[in-house]
């Protein structure tokens, strides 16, 4: 499998890129609009990963003619450049080249553009996937993990704290014009527009704590089947910037500034330099909350210290589901949260670095799995027992059937802790 990695000298792709070269087989074309810059990328990772399946190339995104000949010569095209001003055009050239596509982007037109063509991507034995990486792409994986664990859900609320010290340009562009656009939250099983003012504080723990965060919509979280699990009320909500960059995002808002050129381009430039401003600790997360109708809840916390491994960790996964024989993606449109194997996702990005940790609290009876230490493991609040386990616990029953001390993984399940 040849494998383009469009924007792939940038901070995410070029992460991305790394992962791919070093936990599959594929050749890799590093894309971009600077030839130099690309083939200096790839020399790089040649060197870093010790193997020459990777090469640079000169591919302008705006162009259509340099797009559609660099799609047509591989099997995969993996989008790592932000969409504002793009749109859906590379969305189009792969399917006009008849590639397999991936991207990590939240973009109304490029997801309407999709959406009309789904019968032809299913027809012509292609594979999309869109929203990829860590949000959009893990809440609703998160949302799907938890109606496995505890069945019957009520109540998902999802937290995410997108905090750099250095926010790109491309960024921020993209980040105003989705900002920019309406958002609903899931309330009593109807999905309702959320005011200007609407907030919610989430206690994402150590170093953050609580933090005020404000609704933003992702498409996947609406796409869910929540009647199907239950669920009458969801919602996904970001923790504020810093001061500067808050203010303008509201003002942008407020006065429609993101949909014209000339205020797209200000706006982004304002909230680079705002970036000074920032407060740490700089990390990005991802928190879900989810309470089942039997009182049970399950939180599930993902980050990284870096924002832009945050981002191609789980890329990254993607990839390498989309690539394994045995988790072959169904050809057809997907959105990353709603196809891919939630137990291997998970286990994926904590064996590429990012931070997975998981608490179960019962409602009723002890959450502890034989083999942990009560002592150790478990804190009491607000009358209920609650415990930790490790991921990497979790993922080693998934390998290789066993759980801590001889206990099988079913057992583990039915004592109250994650498979």
């Amino acid at each position: 499998m040849r494998i383009l990695v469009m924007g792939g000298y940038g901070e995410v792709g070029y992460r991305t890129s790394k992962l791919l070269l070093s936990r599959t087989d594929a050749e890799l074309v590093i894309a971009g609009r600077s030839g130099e810059r690309a083939r200096s990328a790839a020399a790089e990772l040649a060197q870093t990963t010790r193997n020459s399946r990777v090469r640079g190339d000169s591919v302008d995104a705006f162009d259509r003619e340099d797009v559609l000949s660099a799609f047509e010569s591989v099997g995969l095209v993996v989008i790592c450049v932000p969409l504002a001003g793009l749109g859906d055009s590379l969305a189009r050239a792969a399917f006009e080249a008849g590639v397999d596509y991936i991207d990590i982007n939240a973009n109304r037109r490029k997801q309407a553009y999709l959406e009309s063509v789904t019968a032809d991507i299913e027809r012509r034995g292609l594979t999309f996937v869109s929203e990829a990486g860590l949000g959009p792409g893990v809440p609703s994986l998160l949302v799907r993990y938890a109606h496995e664990q505890l069945g019957t859900l009520e109540t998902v609320n999802i937290g995410a704290i997108f905090r750099d010290s250095k926010i790109s340009r491309g960024s921020a562009m993209d980040m105003l014009v989705e900002l920019g656009a309406r958002h609903r939250v899931l309330e009593d099983g109807i999905w309702r527009t959320a005011s200007l003012t609407d907030s919610n504080t989430m206690d994402f723990g150590g170093q953050h704590g609580e933090e005020r965060c404000h609704p933003f919509e992702f498409f996947e979280l609406v796409k869910l089947p929540v009647e199907n699990m239950g669920i009458r009320n969801l919602g996904f909500y970001v923790a504020e910037f810093n001061p500067i960059a808050d203010l303008l995002t509201l003002v942008w808002r407020m006065t429609g500034l993101y949909r014209s050129k000339l205020g797209l381009n200000l706006g982004a430039k304002l909230i680079v330099s705002s970036s000074r401003y920032t407060r740490p600790p700089f990390r990005t997360v991802i928190r879900a909350n989810a309470w089942a109708r039997d009182g049970n809840r399950l939180s599930i916390q993902v980050g990284h210290d870096d924002a832009y491994a945050g981002t191609a960790i789980p890329l990254a996964a993607c990839v390498l589901q989309m690539l394994d024989a045995d988790e072959k993606i169904r050809v057809g449109l997907h959105l990353m949260g709603h196809i891919l194997r939630t137990d291997r996702f998970l286990k994926d990005l904590r064996s590429m670095g990012m931070g997975v940790t998981m608490v179960r609290e019962e409602a009723t009876r002890s959450a502890v799995p034989p083999g942990f230490d009560p002592g150790a493991d478990t804190v009491r609040q607000g009358g209920k027992r609650q415990a930790t386990w490790p991921i990497v616990q979790i993922a080693a029953c998934e390998a290789d059937g066993d759980a801590p001390n001889g206990v099988d993984r079913y057992h583990l399940k039915a004592e109250g802790a994650p498979q």
